[in-house]
């Protein structure tokens, strides 16, 4: 039984694709991926044998690890970071690097990797080893990889201290917000209310403003106006009631001069 699994790593690393050896960039944790190129599915995980696995051909851009119940009857092993066996092998391996045999291990093929290490209690039943060998050509890898996980992590940091200079522009755009609110809460504005079209249209107009010294003048011109009145209209009145006066008066003489005998006088004889 194989499985696949992807080592925890900090940033993107550079694989190579084991069908036409274009390189690019996968993320972090990926397992398996399409080559840019080739566009053929590509194993960029570790591959964890644990059971017997008879197949032809076990490739990855990872590493393969062998289990110790774990069995593998292949034509070809192709791991680009190495193989570590601690089970059975029959196959020829091509590693790009280092190949660890342990203890209890059996081994059965040829092999090709930059390193070997194979520790005492290793049982070697045949193959050819050449050691050290770059037929992959991946020593320039480390170099490659080294300088993705720095510019990663330069990344990293700069996002970080992005993230934190936003977040100490909006904690002091809120306490100038605050601030502002409790400016206008100690001296509230005086603001003219703004009328509706309705209520502009059915509201009367607005009496002008008159001043003190305006009002005083007018009232006292008001007031000489009814006194001039109220005195003509005494002094009409008083003329009115001399004339029927004098009017009565003529009248009656008259009466009188029209009732008087002829010869006689109308004065009164003086005492003797």
């Amino acid at each position: 039984m194989a499985f696949r699994k992807s080592r925890s790593r900090k940033g993107p690393r550079r694989v190579q694709c084991y069908h036409c050896r274009h390189r690019f960039e996968v993320g972090p944790n990926a397992e398996s991926t399409n080559c840019p190129q080739c566009s053929q599915r590509v194993i960029v995980g570790d591959v964890i044998v644990s059971a017997i696995l008879p197949v032809k051909l076990v490739q990855t851009c990872g590493r393969v690890v062998i289990k110790p119940k774990g069995r593998v009857n292949a034509d070809l092993i192709e791991a680009h970071e190495g193989v570590e066996v601690n089970g059975g092998v029959t196959a020829n391996v091509l590693s790009g690097g280092a190949v660890i045999i342990g203890p209890k291990a059996r081994w059965k093929g040829d092999c090709r990797a930059p390193s070997v290490e194979i520790k005492p209690g290793a049982r070697i039943e045949g193959g050819c080893f050449i050691i050290p060998d770059e037929t992959l050509g991946l020593h320039d890898m480390a170099a490659e990889a080294a300088e993705l996980a720095a510019a990663a992590e330069a990344k990293r940091v700069a996002d970080e201290q992005a993230e934190i200079a936003a977040k100490a522009a909006a904690k002091e755009a809120a306490a100038q917000a605050k601030a502002a609110r409790m400016r206008a809460a100690r001296k509230p504005a005086k603001t003219k209310p703004v009328a509706s079209a309705a209520t502009a249209t059915t509201a009367p107009p607005a009496k002008p403003k008159v001043a003190k010294s305006t009002t005083r003048k007018t009232t006292k011109t008001a007031k000489s106006t009814t006194a001039k009145k109220t005195t003509k209209k005494a002094a009409a009145r008083k003329s009115t009631t001399k004339k029927t006066t004098t009017k009565k008066a003529a009248t009656k003489a008259a009466k009188k001069k029209a009732t008087r005998k002829p010869g006689t006088s109308t004065r009164t004889p003086k005492p003797e």
